[in-house]
C-alpha cells in the first residue's frame, strides 16, 4: 500500500515542489513516524523472547542449508532487484518516448496499481484453498519474465504500456503476497525469526544490487540493457522455482511445557513427533517450550490433551 501510494504522490509532488519537495515530505514523513512511536506505540510491560519470532544465532546455519528457504531468499533477491531497475528506466520511457508528462505519471501508476492488485486476489486464494501455490509461483515469475521482456518493445504506444505494466504488477503482487507466506510455511521449527531476517536482508541487498547494476547499465547499455539484465534474472529464478519441491502447507504451534517432567526431553519429542500431521519438533529446555510445525489437514489439537507434560498450546 505504502509503495502504491508513494507512486501516485511522487509525480504530483514533484510536478509542485519539485525534487527537493519529495526529500523535504519525506524527511517530515519520517519525523512524525517517530513521533508515533514514541507517543502512541504502547510500551509492552512483560515481554518474552519467542524463538519462532525472533532470530536465533543457532538456527542461521540450518536456515541457510535449507534449500526450498534459499530459493524463497532468491527469489525475494531477483523481485527487488526488479522493481528497483524498474523505475531507473520506466519513468523516462514513459516521458522520452510515449509522452507522458511526468506531471501526469501518477494516473498511470494509480490505475495499474490499483487493478492489478484485484486481479491478482483470485489467484492467491486459489493457490492456498487448492493447495496449488507452486504453479501459482511458477505462473506469476513466467507472466513477469514477459512482460519485463515486452517492455523492450513498447516504443509507441502508450496503452500498450499500460498493458504490460498491468501484467508486471499483477505478477509482482502476487509473487510480493506469496513469498513470506512461503517461508513461514517452509522454516523448520522454532526458527521463523530466523528465516525472515535472511529473507528480508536479501530483499534489501536486491534493492541494493537492482539500483548499483541498474545505474552501471542504464550508462553503458541504455534502457534496453536494464530490461534485459531484468529479464535474465527472472529467467534464472523460473528455473531455480521450477526445480523447487511442492511446498509444505504447515503452520507453527507453540507448546509450553510443564517445569516438572515425568519424561525426558528426548521422550516428549518422540511423542510428539508421532502424532499425525506433526512435521517438525524443536525442544528449548532451558525454556520448557517445544516448537512444532504441523500440517493443519491432519493435526488435531485436542490430541495434546492426552500428554501430561503439555501445559498450553498456542499457533502462531
Amino acid at each position: 500500500l505504502s509503495f502504491s501510494v508513494s507512486l501516485v504522490l511522487g509525480p504530483l509532488l514533484g510536478a509542485a515542489w519539485g525534487l527537493s519537495g519529495i526529500f523535504y515530505v519525506t524527511a517530515v514523513m519520517a519525523l512524525l513516524a517517530l513521533v508515533v512511536v514514541a507517543r502512541v506505540v504502547p510500551t509492552p510491560h512483560t515481554h518474552k523472547v519467542s524463538a519462532d519470532t525472533h532470530p536465533a544465532r543457532e538456527m542461521v546455519g540450518r536456515v541457510l542449508a535449507d534449500g526450498r528457504l534459499l530459493r524463497l531468499d532468491f527469489g525475494i533477491f531477483v523481485l527487488h532487484l526488479v522493481l528497483t531497475a524498474l523505475f531507473l528506466v520506466f519513468p523516462t520511457m514513459l516521458q522520452d518516448q510515449l509522452g507522458l508528462a511526468s506531471s501526469s505519471h501518477w494516473w498511470f501508476y494509480l490505475s495499474v496499481m490499483v487493478l492489478s492488485f484485484f486481479a491478482m486476489v483470485p489467484f492467491i486464494i486459489i493457490g492456498e484453498k487448492k493447495r496449488k501455490m507452486k504453479p501459482i509461483l511458477c505462473m506469476a515469475i513466467a507472466l513477469l519474465t514477459a512482460a519485463t521482456a515486452t517492455l523492450t518493445q513498447v516504443n509507441a504506444s502508450l496503452w500498450a504500456a499500460w498493458g504490460v505494466l498491468f501484467f508486471f504488477f499483477m505478477a509482482f503482487n502476487l509473487l510480493e503476497a506469496s513469498l513470506p507466506s512461503l517461508i513461514s510455511k517452509e522454516a523448520p521449527a522454532a526458527s521463523k525469526g530466523t528465516a525472515m531476517g535472511v529473507y528480508s536482508t536479501s530483499q534489501f541487498f536486491g534493492a541494493f544490487l537492482g539500483g548499483a547494476l541498474g545505474g552501471y547499465l542504464l550508462q553503458s547499455a541504455g534502457v534496453e540493457g536494464v530490461l534485459w539484465l531484468m529479464a535474465g534474472c527472472l529467467l534464472v529464478w523460473l528455473l531455480a522455482a521450477l526445480t523447487m519441491p511442492a511446498p509444505s502447507y504447515t503452520t507453527s504451534l507453540v507448546l509450553e511445557l510443564r517445569d516438572a517432567l515425568e519424561n525426558t526431553f528426548d521422550d516428549v519429542d518422540r511423542q510428539l513427533r508421532r502424532l499425525p500431521g506433526v512435521k517438525d519438533v524443536v525442544i528449548v529446555e532451558n525454556a520448557s517450550t517445544a516448537y512444532l510445525k504441523v500440517d493443519r489437514q491432519h493435526f488435531r489439537e485436542d490430541q495434546l490433551a492426552d500428554f501430561d507434560f503439555v501445559r498450553q498450546g498456542k499457533s502462531t
